[in-house]
């Protein structure tokens, strides 16, 4: 059995599963009418991200290439480490 990991298949998944974190925080916020302490430190992660429904979209895109960047980079060193490349 190979265990070898599929990069571009952990780095979509990381990357829809953050971005959609990143979406849902924001209308979470913007229901509650009060911003939080994390999406105030995301405006300074992603350029352009503010809590407010233009931002929820923003943080979604920003999200969505974080977490596939980093999901695919596991991948890759996973495979690379474990000696499966």
């Amino acid at each position: 059995m190979d265990a070898r990991l599929k990069p571009v298949a952990l780095g979509l998944a990381a990357g829809v599963l953050w971005g959609l974190s990143i979406f849902l925080l924001t209308f979470f916020v913007l229901v509650h009418g009060e911003t939080m302490e994390t999406t105030a430190k995301l405006g300074r992660v992603y350029l352009g991200y503010t809590p407010s429904v233009p931002g929820a979209f923003i943080g979604l895109a920003y999200g969505f290439v974080h977490g596939f960047v980093s999901g695919w980079l596991l991948g890759v060193f996973y495979n690379k480490f474990a000696g499966k490349a």
